[in-house]
C-alpha cells in the first residue's frame, strides 16, 4: 500500500483532525483515512454536520437554505450527545 505525505497542514487543522481522532476513539492514521473517504464517497454533508468540515455559505445551497452550525455548535451537540451514548452497567 502506498504512503502519502500531505504538507501545508495548519495547526488549526491539525488539532481538529487530532480532536476527532480522540473523540472518535481512533489512531490520527485511522483518523484521516476514514476522512478522505467520507469525503470521496460523497459524505461531506454528514462531515459539514459533524464540525469537520467548513464549507463557505456562498458555495453551498443546501447551507443556505437549511442554515448550518458552526464548528463550536457542533462540538457541543457531539459533547452532549456523548454523555447519552454511554450505557450504564
Amino acid at each position: 500500500m502506498p504512503d502519502l505525505l500531505i504538507r501545508g497542514i495548519d495547526a488549526e487543522l491539525a488539532e481538529r483532525i487530532k480532536e476527532h481522532a480522540r473523540t472518535s476513539g481512533t489512531t490520527l492514521n485511522t483518523c484521516v483515512l476514514n476522512l478522505l473517504r467520507t469525503a470521496l464517497e460523497g459524505g461531506g454533508t454528514k462531515m459539514v454536520e459533524r464540525g469537520m468540515l467548513e464549507i463557505d455559505a456562498e458555495q453551498s445551497e443546501v447551507r443556505m437554505l437549511g442554515g448550518a452550525w458552526s464548528g463550536d455548535e457542533a462540538k457541543a451537540f457531539r459533547d452532549a450527545l456523548a454523555s447519552m451514548e454511554r450505557i450504564d452497567k
